[in-house]
């Protein structure tokens, strides 16, 4: 949970916030590393297209 300032209050124009903490999230799973890698490859794969 975010505890600072509102996006709509820090900025003048918010368009969308990015979440960036899924690899860190699935790294705390059960074969983490793994799953992360692929998730990093597939990430990095879907954003070149």
């Amino acid at each position: 949970y975010h505890h600072g300032k509102r996006w709509k209050t820090k900025f003048h124009l918010v368009v969308g916030v990015v979440h960036t903490n899924y690899l860190e999230y699935v790294r705390r799973e059960k074969n983490g590393q793994v799953q992360a890698f692929l998730l990093k490859f597939i990430n990095s794969w879907v954003v070149s297209i």
